[in-house]
């Protein structure tokens, strides 16, 4: 678990191949419980390219 909010992340990485990418993140409320918006995309696993 992060410490801080800001370190929080969907980034996925498979065998040193990243798989999702974080493009824009908008912490909307901190606290107990934060609400993060993520915009990312997915990397198609039979193309090998994002979309």
């Amino acid at each position: 678990m992060s410490e801080f909010i800001e370190e929080l992340t969907i980034e996925q990485f498979e065998e040193g191949e990243q798989l999702i990418e974080v493009l824009e993140k908008e912490i909307l409320s901190k606290g107990a419980w934060a609400t993060i918006l993520y915009l990312y995309r997915e990397k198609d696993r039979k193309t090998m390219e994002f979309k």
